[in-house]
């Protein structure tokens, strides 16, 4: 889980360190997205608390798998089962996209700042 965790945000931040040196809104926009992201993720309240018809929110985040995960693991003691190596195969692409992204810009870095 912390490896999912782990390759989850060194893509995004590979990803968003890399536009944010072209584009300098990113930052603010970014700020603006961090607390919705928060809310979407279901830390301080269980999954079971939205609606069914909102549950695609959920599942579109992969952060909200990490949690629900955890969550098993340390509350109620499940062993984490296959789904986990879905899991961990989404967040190493999440990680290889933002890698990519950061090397076929980083040679303009220079330039953009």
């Amino acid at each position: 889980l912390l490896a999912d965790l782990l390759l989850v945000s060194l893509g995004v931040g590979f990803f968003l360190s890399s536009l944010n040196t072209k584009f300098k809104d990113i930052s603010h926009l970014w700020e603006l997205l961090l607390p919705v992201g928060f809310w979407l993720t279901p830390i301080i309240y269980s999954a079971d608390m939205v609606p069914p018809h909102y549950n695609w929110l959920l599942v579109g985040n992969p952060l909200y798998q990490i949690i629900e995960h955890a969550r098993g693991a340390v509350l109620y003691g499940q062993i984490l089962d296959p789904v986990s190596l879905k899991l961990l195969i989404f967040s190493s692409v999440i990680f290889g996209l933002g890698w990519f992204v950061f090397q076929k810009r980083q040679d303009r870095f220079i330039e953009d700042l």
